[in-house]
């Protein structure tokens, strides 16, 4: 039977269809395949491999994958910087008919990221951003939508700059990232700011950050095991938004920040052997930093008005130090339930006129110790100004911080460790404009035992038994926040003094590495260090040229 002229009508345009959206962009990919991997090698300044391409036209945009950029390098574990499982990205359609480049929708899948440093501290990742042609981009970039999922980052340095006096031969610090996803972001031009301030939002789920040595044992016990966190760090879930500034005088503002599940090990071994704390610092600073600015390049303004946190809340969380006492016994301080509310606090020149009122900051914890229970609590209240000419009361309650967890980091300062004893500590006291007038009183148990190294080591085991089981009230902690100085006359012992400095002030062994004077400067360095990372890449397009979609 004869097929009526509307249905061969159906049947042709059906073809033509199945022609268009189906074989058509397997086609396109086919073909393009070799120019858009000369492109992004030009675009990077690095050798560029691309495994296949796939171009999608509703919504407009294509699939790239297996795609390596940069050379093997034997620093970097004999690996490229970066291999990508699958990388698909979306553009407007008036991006593809000549208007202004604009991406809806920008994930990545399985990105293995090696970045490595030489003896001399040579980054292979500076070495690529210096490679790297500067962008041209002159209009902001809109990304409606962008998500990394399932990624890693691989940090090799070598035992002479990381552990040089460890016994165990250190392997890559490890970063891994489950979920990162990131909406109405707006990339401002070089030398530019965002044309129209918006509030970004950005989840962040299952970080896991570790520090592995060759051949380590774990001898912790079965119920240890159990309470404590891995070596390293872990945070299961951060949300919040971040408003970038369209003046470079206005300052960066988060605010809806909540962090659930941080886990953080810093795990402390023989007096020259690096902390874990440590381990990560000194790699993320070898292998990640970038290059400084070549002379006319444009600079990028972010954040030179400063940083505004509106609000910041945490739960769920544990920070435990763990070491061996001077017998070599294992010891630990665990804040076991650790809780953060921050508001309105500002870093940097334009955040002072932000507040509607007074800010605070309060971090406390029941605090778990191989010498037994305690507690901690951490108050800043009626915060004003913007760091470091912050004013604020300050309150500091610690009792029961075990000694033995830090004694490799005493004996190493003083020549004698701990092999028994715990701390408790009082302070108050206000801060006018950054200036520090802070008073308290300082506890050692009577039970505190040192056990001296050497010739020295005994002399400071005998001053120490003067020391001990009563409060030292003539504690004054003076100076600014950028330089506290902390004045303790009725210490006898070297160590004891080290040991009580280290817990007021923040010393790599105390919680306040993580949370306390080291927040304002881990930001701003933090800042810093993406704004010469944003500079060179540029995003300019995706492939940071002008060139429009076609």
């Amino acid at each position: 039977m004869a097929m009526s002229k509307g249905r061969k009508i159906c049947i042709a345009l059906a073809c033509v269809l199945a022609f268009v959206f189906l074989i058509l962009p397997f086609l396109l990919g086919v073909f393009l395949r070799g120019t858009v991997e000369k492109k992004i090698s030009e675009a990077v300044g690095a050798p560029t491999k691309l495994g296949s391409l796939s171009i999608t036209l509703i919504p407009a945009g294509a699939v790239l994958s297996d795609l390596t950029v940069g050379e093997s390098e034997a620093s970097a574990g004999n690996q490229p910087l970066a291999k990508i499982e699958y990388l698909k990205a979306n553009v407007s359609y008036g991006s593809v008919f000549g208007g202004e480049l604009h991406v809806t929708n920008l994930k990545i899948h399985g990105a293995d990221v090696n970045a490595g440093c030489d003896e001399k501290g040579a980054s292979t990742f500076a070495k690529f951003l210096d490679k790297m042609p500067a962008s041209t981009r002159t209009a902001a970039l809109p990304i409606d939508s962008f998500s990394v999922r399932d990624s890693h980052i691989r940090m090799h340095v070598p035992k002479a700059l990381l552990a040089p006096g460890a016994g165990l031969e250190p392997e890559p610090v490890e970063v891994n990232l489950r979920r990162l996803s990131v909406d109405n972001l707006v990339l401002p031009a070089p030398g530019q700011c965002v044309p129209k301030e918006g509030w970004t939002g950005i989840k962040v789920s299952g970080v896991t950050i570790r520090t592995p040595f060759k051949s380590q044992k774990d001898e912790q016990g079965d119920e240890k095991k159990e309470q404590a966190p891995e070596e390293g760090l872990d945070v299961k879930d951060i949300e919040g938004q971040i408003l970038f500034p369209d003046a470079a005088t206005k300052p960066l503002r988060i605010k809806g920040v909540k962090m659930e599940g941080l886990r953080v090990l810093n795990q402390l071994r023989k007096p020259n052997d690096p902390e874990t704390l440590e381990i990560i610092g000194t790699a993320r600073a070898a292998c990640l930093t970038a290059p400084p600015p070549k002379p006319g390049e444009k600079g990028m303004s972010l954040g030179n008005g400063g940083i505004y946190l509106e609000d910041m809340t945490m739960g769920g969380s544990t920070i435990e130090i763990q070491g061996p006492d001077a017998t070599g016994k294992d010891a630990y301080d665990r804040f076991a339930d650790l809780k953060m509310e921050i508001a309105k606090l500002g870093f940097g020149p334009g955040t002072a006129a932000l507040a509607d009122g007074p800010g605070h900051v309060k971090i406390e914890s029941p605090l778990k110790t191989s010498a037994g229970d305690g507690s901690f609590l951490l108050e800043w209240t009626d915060i004003k100004g913007s760091w470091p000419e912050l004013s604020f009361k300050k309150k500091l309650e610690l009792k029961g911080f075990a000694l033995a967890a830090v004694s490799s980091r005493v004996e190493k300062a003083s020549g004698a460790g701990v092999s028994k004893g715990t701390l408790s500590s009082e302070f108050a006291g206000t801060t006018t404009n950054g200036k520090i007038e802070w008073d308290g009183s300082m506890t050692l148990s009577k039970d505190t035992q040192m056990e001296g190294k050497g010739y020295t080591g005994k002399m400071v085991s005998s001053l120490a038994k003067v020391a001990t089981g009563e409060p030292i009230k003539t504690i004054r902690i003076r100076g600014t926040l950028l330089d506290p100085t902390v004045d303790m006359p009725d210490f006898a012992a070297g160590a004891l003094y080290s040991i009580g400095k280290g817990v007021i002030s923040g010393s790599p062994s105390s919680v306040f590495k993580v949370f306390g004077n080291a927040m304002g400067s881990a930001m701003d360095q933090g800042v810093r260090e993406s704004k010469k990372v944003i500079d060179k890449v540029g995003l300019g397009g995706l492939l940071g040229t002008e060139e429009k979609s076609k």
